[in-house]
């Protein structure tokens, strides 16, 4: 009885920082109303006042929320690995995204700011210049430091704990999924989620999770603004580098970091 009475507390506190969340998204798009992608700013709100909870309690946030070290000599291969990863799954057909759905997958990425849905293949800009680098802000930075957080550095780990590793993963990366709306972003964010995991489990860190992100989601972004057949099959051939080098990389460093822990022990 005890152990579900502090079980519903803590439900409830989180709640209640949602409810706070959601008010004090609300209050800053009153005041900034030309300001987009309203759920990865909510999102940011979200994770900074779980950080606060947790720092009132006597709680490292950063050590909660898995901010933790590793291997920095990973990050160039997880940069390359994060900006051709989606493209080079796409072309091989292991996700099906045609122009259209490239566009749309955009569209989701960056908050539809500079999508046009009437007429295929058209990129807008706003005019606003200070809305495109706050779109940049929230894509690009933002987006994958809440979004790591919140999924891969609290919400993963508690199911982990509640449940058998493949449960979830399955549920985390479903749930993860969904969140981003259309059936084709929900394909390749599904399969993203599990490249998180991956990298989470393998570096026990967000970190690298976050870069990766960041990476994925700025290659995408200025997507939205390529309507050049030349400049898209060079891309994709860069993509296609990037992949293979990044991915064998990645792998040799993680195999030689194995090694060593082994023979440590």
């Amino acid at each position: 009885m005890e152990k579900f009475v502090e079980n519903l507390i803590k439900c409830l506190s989180y709640f209640g920082l949602f409810a706070l969340s959601l008010i004090v998204n609300g209050l800053i798009f009153k005041v900034f109303p030309f300001l987009s992608n309203k759920y990865n700013f909510y999102l940011t709100i979200f994770v900074i006042l779980i950080a606060i909870r947790y720092y009132k309690k006597g709680i490292n946030p950063f050590i909660k929320m898995k901010l933790t070290s590793f291997n920095y000599k990973l990050i160039p291969s997880i940069v390359l690995t994060g900006l051709s990863t989606i493209p080079v799954l796409n072309f091989a057909g292991v996700i099906v995204l045609s122009t259209n759905l490239i566009l749309t997958y955009a569209a989701v990425i960056s908050g539809s700011l500079f999508i046009n849905f009437a007429s295929t293949n058209t990129v807008i800009e706003t005019g606003e210049q200070i809305s495109f680098f706050i779109s940049f802000l929230v894509v690009v930075v933002l987006a994958p430091i809440s979004e790591e957080i919140l999924f891969r550095g609290l919400l993963y780990p508690k199911l982990k704990e509640k449940f058998h590793i493949v449960i979830a993963i399955i549920l985390s990366a479903s749930i993860f999924a969904l969140i981003h709306g259309s059936i084709s972003a929900s394909i390749a964010t599904f399969i993203l989620s599990l490249i998180f995991i991956f990298l989470y489990e393998k570096t026990n860190s967000i970190i690298p999770c976050i870069i990766f992100h960041a990476c994925h989601n700025l290659f995408i972004f200025f997507l939205s603004f390529i309507n050049n057949e030349l400049l898209g099959s060079l891309l994709l051939i860069l993509a296609f580098l990037f992949f293979i080098i990044g991915w064998i990389w990645f792998i040799l460093l993680m195999g030689k970091q194995t090694k060593l822990n082994n023979e440590q022990f």
